[in-house]
C-alpha cells in the first residue's frame, strides 16, 4: 500500500482561506495540472466529502482552476513534474475549512534532502499564499483527519490520538501567529522554532 505526506492547511479564526493563491505557486515551481478535476460530493449531514468522477477541464486552467477555488467550488486536482505528483484537495464551504496538499513517501524519499527541503519552502508559501493560519504535516491519515483539528473558543485544538489509542503520525505542527494569536493546544510548545517560511513550527506533545 502507498503511504503519502500530506499537509493540511487551516484559516486562523475570522479568516478565510484564499485557496485560489496555491495555484500560481505550485505552477511557478515548476508543476503542471491535469486537464481534469474531480468534483468533491458531501457524503453525510456533517458535510464530509468524497471525490466523484472526472470533469475536463476547457479554456485556460489555471485560469480555470482559480475561477472555480473563487467561487469556492470544492474539488481534487493533481499537478506534477518529473519528480513528484501532488494531490490537491480544496473544501472551503466545509464547517471547518481546509486544504489538503498530498505526495508520495516514496517518490520523495528518493530526493536529496537539498530538494526536499525546496518542496517543504514551496508547501510554506502556498501556505501563506492562501492565508493559512495552521499547517498540520501527518502521515497517511485515516479518512476525515480534518475533524481532529478544531478550534474551540478562539483556539484549536489538535487531537493526537485514535479512538483505538494509537497516535496519529503527525510530524509537525506550523502556525503563522500574525494570522493566529496562540499555538494550538496538543502540541510541545518546548520545540517551537521558526522555519524558513516565516511559520512557527511544533512537535505534537509526547
Amino acid at each position: 500500500m502507498a503511504s503519502w505526506h500530506y499537509a493540511f492547511l487551516f484559516p486562523g479564526t475570522n479568516y478565510d482561506l484564499d485557496p485560489a493563491g496555491a495555484i500560481d505557486v505550485l505552477a511557478d515551481f515548476g508543476l503542471e495540472f491535469d486537464e481534469s478535476i474531480r468534483p468533491a460530493i458531501e457524503i453525510d449531514e456533517f458535510g464530509h466529502l468524497e471525490h466523484g468522477d472526472e470533469l475536463q477541464l476547457d479554456g485556460s486552467i489555471l485560469n480555470g482552476l482559480k475561477q472555480r477555488l473563487t467561487k469556492h467550488e470544492q474539488f481534487m486536482v493533481e499537478c506534477r513534474n518529473d519528480e513528484l505528483f501532488l494531490s490537491c484537495s480544496f473544501a472551503t464551504r466545509y464547517s471547518n475549512p481546509y486544504m489538503i496538499l498530498g505526495w508520495s513517501k516514496r517518490l520523495f524519499r528518493d530526493l536529496n534532502e537539498s530538494r526536499q527541503n525546496e518542496y517543504w519552502d514551496m508547501v510554506g508559501r502556498c501556505a501563506k499564499q492562501c492565508k493559512a493560519a495552521h499547517v498540520v504535516i501527518v502521515d497517511d491519515p485515516p479518512d476525515f483527519f480534518e475533524d481532529r483539528f478544531l478550534e474551540i473558543d478562539g483556539r484549536r485544538f489538535l487531537e493526537t490520538e485514535m479512538p483505538s489509542g494509537n497516535k496519529y503520525d503527525i510530524h509537525a505542527i506550523w502556525t503563522d501567529l500574525a494570522l493566529c494569536d496562540q499555538i494550538p493546544e496538543g502540541i510541545d510548545e518546548s520545540s517551537r522554532h521558526e522555519i524558513p517560511s516565516g511559520f512557527i513550527e511544533c512537535s505534537v506533545s509526547r
